[in-house]
């Protein structure tokens, strides 16, 4: 007889050779091992499968069983048939239902009982994990993929490490990765997930024969959609597939739409018609009605009954199901016992219809144009129409109540909200909220895009991840593949999911919980301040996060670099990986004050080199067009030629970022950073009113700061003291930035402000040509002079600094045969530049008075 836990292999050098094979009264079985070999399971007569078959891996196991065998034997009308195809446990666990489940069961169950559970659920995590590299299309992404296995699970220490892999295997996939050679590392892992799954199936092998609250019968049968007569004929990927499609609303019309389209498939329609049938007969026992309604209910489910029988069951009728005729007769004996025959009688032919429609029609409705639609279509909730109206329990006047993707994004939210979180399932609301978030983003900025888009999968997708959203298998494949070059629909059918979940599982207990009359008696006084204010002739609107602060007072706040505020919001930048456009947008302002010459020829390539070629490494986005534009003028260039880029990059700091820096702890600390700098009520005042005369709002106080924020200034200032004053008396009268160079702590200090103000590329010139005078052998000479060329003075230069041409002139003719003072005119212009640009935000910085110490300090030490 065939395992139902899957075949086994021999192992590498550690797997144990016990197999558990769960039966009608999971009886333990321990077969001797078999030699590996690859057979086709196809042409294998029942009869001659054993228990103790082979285990192969991920991709040879569904290349030895085709896809027709696997659904015959997941929804197999018997036990015998299922056990002769020889159903695996990878089988059974490539269904996302059947593995989260099993997961649930190792947490709740195993945990504390067995010492293993947390290695156990991390192999089970890891087999998942690798198993998703097969949707995952090569690239960037897969890649990383790839790495977090190894970092999570793999290299030693790891915080989720699988003590099952020698030490020679990590070394060989760490050089792998190193090399990066992903498709030899994606074969090694495939073959660490198998021994990864040796551990799991044992504690499979419970969960399947468990009859408790968390085993295999209570969690997938007894609440699936779709019936299975035994625990091993379940949930393989296809089935919940389906599955997922019959409970959706949108996709459950797309497949009506495309049978329409087809010609009609009266198997599909039996599928809906009869768990339609189920859900009328679970409320009729479940929900507490008066005698005259019970007695409208039963009539009603009755005619439905009848019709079912009239349409799919009787012979001669059009639209009749293919059932074999003692399988007919059994059911229509079992609906003529009882006057409202139970929900399970139409288990078998849901079976059938069930095999029938995934292997003849799944397939091609997922590649079919009503499919597609419907994952972009708007998704709005049954029962929650733009005038619902509630009568909570407690008696109060019923009001108009928002339709639940309002509700969830309104003031209604946090109601909602602490009801997911008693429920364990808060993570679905922030992971449905950032998805909103993300399809308002403009997606012309491909670079940010996918930034945003990976830590969306991080956070709430990835295998194991804190905040992990359960989502439908087909779901989960399809964000895999799109998330290397995401799109603004990547996340649609999750958020759409995750609407449904809402609506079939959570909205009916939840308006029987205090939290729906706490929502309702909110609503009903926001409701009353609107009317009042009406009344009084009064117009309240809601302030919308885009219009926090006009364009010109948001274009004024830019222009205010030293500015707490402005600090906060580029630390903010930073953090979304968006520093770049803020660069781009003070870059652009001081380009457009130069004079018509040929340093703006070179100032233009050196923007258009650093910001907008493909390969940039601190690359702007820019609609296609506006790119155009500007490579139109680059043979001749005006100030004015990057006004349409900076215009398209402020509105999306201003439209975008600021709304969600205005959220942000950033915007909190503004207040604290305030106080802590202002040293004094004074500067604080004085930072306050500028702050409100830029936005128009006052700044947020201290109490909603963090607690211990401290603000870098603090570190570096000791002023009060009589030895630092008696320091700075003695400081030389005129800093200057000669001086600043001369001292190697002071010029340490500037490289760091110059770094921070991203404009150190001038410092690093100045100092490479320092280094290249010293330099001791002159055959090394020509070698440094061209890379330093190739590196700060070339128009391809990553790194390239402003030169007047006669001396980038004078550079390239000495080139050939150069000699130690080739860069010395233009270390001097640089000097003089960083001078008049550069040295005077760094005198207004924090980091001047440190530096007018050290100096001091020099000044006054024996020379």
């Amino acid at each position: 007889m065939g395992s139902v836990l899957g075949k086994r292999q021999k192992s590498r050098a550690h797997s144990a050779a016990n197999v558990v094979e769960p039966a009608a009264e999971t009886s333990v079985i321990k077969p001797a091992l078999k030699p590996h070999a690859v057979t086709d399971v196809s042409h294998v007569d029942s009869s001659s499968v054993t228990s103790a078959d082979v285990v192969h891996p991920l991709g040879q196991t569904r290349a030895t069983k085709t896809a027709k065998m696997i659904l015959k034997s997941v929804i197999s009308a018997s036990t015998q048939d299922l056990l002769a195809t020889g159903t695996t446990a990878e089988d059974l666990l490539t269904g996302n239902k059947t593995s989260q489940a099993f997961l649930n069961y190792i947490r709740f169950t195993e945990a504390g009982v067995s010492k293993q559970s947390s290695v156990i659920e991390n192999a089970l995590v890891f087999w998942m994990t690798v198993r998703d590299l097969d949707f995952v299309p090569d690239g960037m992404f897969r890649s990383f993929v790839i790495a977090g296995a190894y970092e999570s699970y793999i290299q030693p220490h790891a915080k989720r490490e699988i003590p099952i892999f020698s030490g020679i295997e990590r070394a060989q996939l760490k050089i792998l990765l190193d090399e990066v050679q992903m498709d030899k590392a994606t074969v090694l892992l495939q073959q660490f997930s198998m021994d990864a799954l040796e551990l799991v199936r044992n504690s499979f092998a419970n969960f399947l024969s468990d009859r408790g609250p968390y085993g295999f019968r209570e969690t997938r049968i007894v609440k699936g959609t779709l019936p299975a007569n035994h625990p091993h004929e379940a949930q393989a990927e296809q089935r919940e597939l389906l599955e997922d499609l019959l409970e959706q609303p949108s996709s459950c019309r797309a497949f009506r739409e495309y049978f329409t389209r087809i010609g009609g498939c009266p198997d599909f329609m039996f599928l809906v018609d009869v768990l339609d049938y189920k859900d009328t007969v679970q409320a009729l026992h479940n929900e507490t009605m008066t005698p005259e309604k019970q007695a409208l209910h039963v009539g009603y489910t009755m005619r439905k009954l009848r019709k079912i029988y009239n349409k799919y069951l009787k012979a001669g009728s059009k639209a009749m199901i293919n059932l074999q005729e003692r399988q007919r007769e059994a059911l229509l004996m079992q609906m003529s016992k009882n006057d409202i025959p139970a929900a399970e009688v139409f288990d078998t032919a849901l079976n059938n219809c069930s095999y029938v429609v995934i292997v003849e029609h799944l397939h091609p409705f997922l590649q079919s144009p009503e499919y597609a639609a419907s994952k972009n279509r708007k998704t709005e909730p049954e029962i929650h129409g733009q005038q619902d109206y509630f009568s909570p329990v407690n008696g109060l006047p019923t009001i108009p109540i928002p339709t639940l993707p309002v509700m969830v994004s309104g003031s209604g939210a946090k109601f909602f909200r602490s009801y997911l979180r008693e429920e364990g399932v808060e993570p679905t609301m922030d992971f449905f909220l950032e998805i909103e978030q993300f399809k308002l983003l403009p997606h012309n900025k491909k670079s940010y895009i996918a930034t945003i888009a990976g830590k969306i999968f991080k956070k709430y997708i990835c295998r194991g991840a804190k905040l992990e959203v359960f989502l439908p298998a087909h779901i989960r494949r399809h964000i895999l593949q799109d998330i290397a070059d995401p799109r603004d629909d990547t996340f649609n059918e999750a958020s759409e999911y995750i609407l449904g979940l809402w609506e079939r599982k959570y909205i009916k207990p939840f308006r029987n919980t205090k939290w729906f009359n706490e929502m309702h008696l909110h609503y009903t006084k926001e409701q009353n301040s609107l009317d009042s204010s009406d009344s009084a002739g009064k117009r309240v609107t809601l302030s919308d996060p885009a219009e926090l602060i006009s364009q010109n007072a948001f274009r004024d706040m830019l222009g205010k670099e030293s500015s707490t505020q402005m600090t906060q919001f580029h630390r903010f930048l930073v953090k979304e990986s968006c520093a770049s456009y803020l660069l781009f947008y003070t870059e652009i302002e001081e380009f457009k004050r130069l004079p018509k010459s040929d340093y703006l020829t070179r100032q233009a390539k050196k923007i258009y080199y650093r910001f907008l070629e493909p390969s940039a490494k601190e690359s702007v986005s820019m609609a296609t067009a506006t790119i155009s534009e500007i490579t139109t003028h680059m043979d001749n260039p005006s100030p004015a030629m990057f006004k349409t880029a900076q215009d398209e990059v402020l509105v999306f700091l201003w439209k975008v970022l600021y709304p969600k820096f205005v959220k942000s702890p950033f915007y909190c600390d503004i207040g604290s950073v305030t106080a802590t700098n202002g040293n004094g009520g004074n500067n604080g005042n004085r930072s306050d009113k500028s702050y409100k005369e830029s936005t128009g709002r006052s700044p947020v106080r201290p109490s909603m700061a963090k607690k211990g924020t401290v603000a870098p200034s603090m570190l570096s200032k000791r002023s009060g003291t009589a030895e630092n004053l008696h320091a700075l008396a003695q400081a030389p009268p005129d800093v200057t930035i000669q001086l600043i160079l001369a001292n190697h702590d002071t010029r340490s200090m500037f490289l760091a402000f110059c770094e921070e103000i991203y404009c150190a590329e001038s410092l690093y010139f100045w100092l490479e040509c320092n280094e290249y005078k010293s330099i001791p052998h002159v055959d090394y000479l020509r070698v440094r002079a061209q890379k330093i060329y190739r590196k700060y003075i070339a128009d391809t230069a990553k790194l390239q600094v402003n030169l007047i041409h006669s001396i980038v002139r004078d550079i390239d003719k000495n080139l050939a045969a150069p000699s130690r003072t080739l860069f010395v005119k233009a270390q001097e212009a640089i000097v003089f530049m960083m001078g008049k640009d550069t040295f005077p935000k760094f005198k207004a910085s924090k980091n001047f008075d440190p530096c007018v110490r050290v100096l001091a300090e020099a000044h006054m030490s024996p020379s």
